[in-house]
């Protein structure tokens, strides 16, 4: 995968925040709006199973109004070494990852 920098000619690729199996999240800056987003990529070269779960991802997430779902800011291609890859643009939220939570316990901590 090469070095993203900037995708859309909007989101200033900051630092990446998480990966997956089939993505990767990037802390990135809209140029746009001025504030700071969360960019999930696709990392693989996708063939359409892939393309197929991801598309389904950020459609399931833009239909839902929740108040645990994330809004869905924006989506769209970018190339990677000569393949399109899909991306979605969602809001950067603040706090721990689910790796931070767990932690050594191996297991999510109990709500109250």
């Amino acid at each position: 995968m090469a070095v993203l920098k900037r995708l859309s000619n909007r989101y200033d690729i900051k630092a990446r925040i998480a990966q997956g199996g089939m993505g990767e999240v990037y802390r990135a800056y809209d140029t746009r709006m001025g504030c700071e987003v969360a960019v999930k990529v696709m990392r693989l070269s996708p063939d359409s199973k892939a393309l197929e779960l991801f598309e389904r991802e950020w459609k399931v997430l833009a239909e839902w109004d929740a108040p645990n779902v994330v809004t869905i800011f924006d989506r769209g291609e970018y190339q990677d070494e000569g393949v399109n890859k899909p991306f979605f643009v969602m809001p950067l939220l603040r706090g721990h990852t689910l790796a931070e939570l767990i932690g050594s316990a191996g297991r999510p901590p109990q709500l109250p």
